[in-house]
């Protein structure tokens, strides 16, 4: 490693093990809990719950390849930071993706102009379709944490020579 790599290794193992970290506690805690209520629940939502499952290993895989410097690594980190920029939340429609940090810039509709700013860390992986309960407004909130590792995994991006 050059003098010069060290940012592109640090910047990668900075984004590698939140994307590790978050898949890891998601699948930690998703997976016992859809074995033991699998039975109970419709298809549909069994495929919704199966999906974040999914979600959450393809974090695990991303950030494991990205913190190794494989170029798989980086194609799979950019759809993980690029499935968790927005965030939607209407009555009829929520759309969420958190694995790890996030910084998250909100607003509602009954609001408008009023923006929300939250910073944390979790998992979440959500997607419902129908008539959602105690949800009175449209609410879109982007994750400025993801943006940021996606311009950042753009901007490292392995070249290939011309």
């Amino acid at each position: 490693m050059t003098r010069s790599d060290w940012p592109r290794v640090v910047l990668c193992w900075v984004i590698g093990l939140n994307e590790l970290l978050g898949g890891a506690i998601g699948l930690y805690v998703s997976l016992p809990e859809y074995l033991r209520v699998a039975r109970f629940i419709p298809v549909v939502n069994q495929g919704f719950i199966l999906l974040g499952i999914v979600l959450f290993a393809v974090a695990i895989i991303a950030g494991l390849l990205l913190m190794d410097g494989r170029p798989q690594g980086w194609n799979l980190s950019l759809w993980v930071q690029g499935l968790q920029i927005l965030s939607i939340q209407t009555s009829v429609l929520l759309y969420e993706l958190v694995l790890g940090c996030y910084l998250r810039l909100s607003t509602e509709a009954t609001h408008l102009g009023a923006l929300n700013l939250s910073f944390g860390g979790g998992f979440n992986a959500a997607v419902t379709i129908g008539p959602a309960q105690n949800v009175e407004s449209f609410v879109v909130s982007l994750n400025l944490l993801a943006i940021l590792a996606f311009a950042v995994l753009v901007w490292l991006r392995p070249r290939r020579p011309v």
